[in-house]
């Protein structure tokens, strides 16, 4: 999924500047500049991050975390990935609750 969001974001980024280019007005120009940045700053903000969870933590815990259904904004929070769990958020929710 991250491939694909930066994927994406680099066509978004890529589509504005050739409009930028066949504008003709300054404006138009900056405003393609601004609209790009804020969608590729969007897409950064809001890829996912996990970590992994350590075998302790998994022990402690009170549901077993295949049962759990938390998300954040569009990402599962506890995913299963090569046999081993882990906790995944979007980038800006670990700058700011961990």
């Amino acid at each position: 999924m991250p491939v694909i969001l930066t994927l994406l974001g680099f066509l978004v980024l890529l589509w504005f500047f050739v409009a930028a280019f066949l504008a003709v007005k300054k404006q138009w120009i900056v405003l393609g500049l601004l609209v790009a940045g804020t969608l590729v700053g969007l897409v950064f903000m809001f890829r996912p991050i996990c970590r992994p969870i350590e075998n302790g933590e998994q022990e402690a815990a009170q549901y077993h975390y295949s049962e759990r259904q938390d998300k954040d904004f569009y990402v599962k929070v506890f995913q299963q990935q090569d046999g081993q769990w882990h906790h995944c958020k979007t980038w800006i929710s670990r700058q700011f609750f961990f």
